[in-house]
């Protein structure tokens, strides 16, 4: 409300381009968090971005808001071919800062990956970690890179490549990059042949290409035959696509099978957060909520979520 107020007032008012696109920022959000996706909403926001890069030009427009224009094409709209072109020709204006052409490069590569051409995406990736290895973004683009690896079956690649990123100097990446790699490592002791892997690697990619129908039979056939290390990320990636649903219980339930099944999975305690995240914000199960930080934080105590599982246990009390 306060945006579209300060819009309202017409692109005169020297806050409106700022407040127009964070009013668009929401936007996106809401699109972002919430399954099924509206087209009419999508083509509306697209409209209004669109309106405003032939406005003020690409090189003018904040790089935040390039990138989410991009995704809203790619992922939303399913016209990655638009979104390629947005991003060459915002590449070709980058001259702010290395860093503002390398977070183009590798949402390129992001759509690249989602249209199934890996070859560009990996290049894209690659360049970016050879220009900055030591930033975040760099960084980034290399955990990206193992996972397009992960995602094609070559997983020696995959875990080499992660095993060096759980030094990474961001503490989400260096996680993401362990729970990985003992994805890969414990699948392959149970399993040589990598079969198991594969399902679970031919999953996470239909996922990441918004296939929920087929990424949700596969899941299914792994958590009704699967082994102690597979079923535990199927149960996990379910109880994520319930949750972008809104449905809510059904995640809830998703993640706490993980917690009272599977106690020694590498999973356990980031389920066990989600689960008390859902009851204390969206399921008004507060006590549950409680019960489930305090777990965390008495036998999880090196999480990466304990030191937020405590803060959110002071709230509620």
């Amino acid at each position: 409300e306060a945006l579209n107020y300060v819009v309202a007032k017409g692109s005169s008012s020297p806050q409106y381009d700022n407040a127009f696109t964070k009013l668009l920022d929401i936007k996106y959000k809401r699109i972002e968090n919430t399954l099924p996706v509206k087209m009419s909403d999508v083509i509306s926001l697209e409209s209004d971005y669109d309106n405003f890069v032939t406005q003020k030009g690409i090189a003018a427009c904040p790089t935040e808001f390039i990138l989410q224009y991009a995704s809203l094409l790619a992922f939303y709209k399913n016209a990655p071919e638009s979104a390629v072109t947005l991003l060459e020709e915002a590449i070709k204006t980058a001259t702010r800062d290395s860093k503002q052409l390398n977070e183009y490069k590798v949402k390129l590569a992001d759509v690249q990956l989602y249209m199934d051409n890996v070859w560009d995406a990996t290049l894209l990736y690659s360049q970016v970690n050879k220009d900055m290895p030591n930033d975040e973004i760099g960084q980034m683009a290399k955990f990206k890179n193992a996972k397009l690896s992960f995602y094609i079956g070559e997983f020696a690649w995959a875990k080499s490549q992660l095993d060096v990123l759980r030094a990474a100097t961001s503490k989400l990446i260096a996680n993401d990059a362990m729970t990985l790699s003992l994805v890969i490592k414990d699948n392959l002791e149970i399993d040589t042949t990598g079969l198991e892997l594969r399902r679970l690697a031919r999953a996470d990619y239909r996922i990441y290409q918004q296939r929920y129908d087929e990424a949700m039979m596969v899941l299914d056939s792994i958590v009704a035959d699967g082994n102690e290390v597979s079923i535990p990320h199927a149960l996990f990636r379910k109880a994520e696509l319930a949750k972008k649903n809104h449905e809510f219980a059904e995640a809830e339930q998703l993640f706490l099978q993980i917690v009272d099944n599977y106690q020694f999975s590498y999973m356990t305690d980031h389920a066990l957060m989600e689960a008390a995240l859902l009851e204390q914000n969206e399921l008004d199960k507060k006590e549950d909520a409680k019960r489930h930080y305090e777990t965390l934080i008495d036998d999880y105590p090196t999480s990466i979520y304990t030191a937020q599982a405590k803060k959110n246990y002071r709230k509620i009390q």
